[in-house]
């Protein structure tokens, strides 16, 4: 029998509330950190407004950090969002939008 298929994703953007509203509660409720996931993981992007100024505060934060370590062993505490996977039936995705499935 074939395995349903699955939604997988894995994101800094699952800490925020309003990005969060666009995915069905039970993808979310799986959600865990998941460490060095810096290749291919936009990370900085956290430090950006949605003008793509600085945010002084969140950098401010995270250079304090850094300044406080003498390796960089754990370099994912020092952002302020961890990457976060979820994954989840595509079916409770249907589900969610409100499309048939197939």
């Amino acid at each position: 029998m074939r395995e349903p298929l699955q939604v997988v994703g894995a994101s800094w953007l699952y800490n925020i509330d309003a990005y969060r509203r666009l995915f069905p509660v039970s993808y979310l409720a799986t959600a865990h950190a998941i460490d060095h996931r810096f290749q291919h993981m936009p990370l900085w992007g956290q430090f950006l407004d949605r003008y793509g100024e600085i945010k002084v505060c969140v950098t401010r934060q995270f250079l304090e950090r850094l300044e406080r370590q003498s390796s960089l062993d754990n370099l994912d505490q020092y952002f302020p969002f961890q990457v976060l996977s979820v994954e989840a039936p595509v079916r409770d995705f249907y589900d969610f939008y409100g499309i048939p499935s197939p």
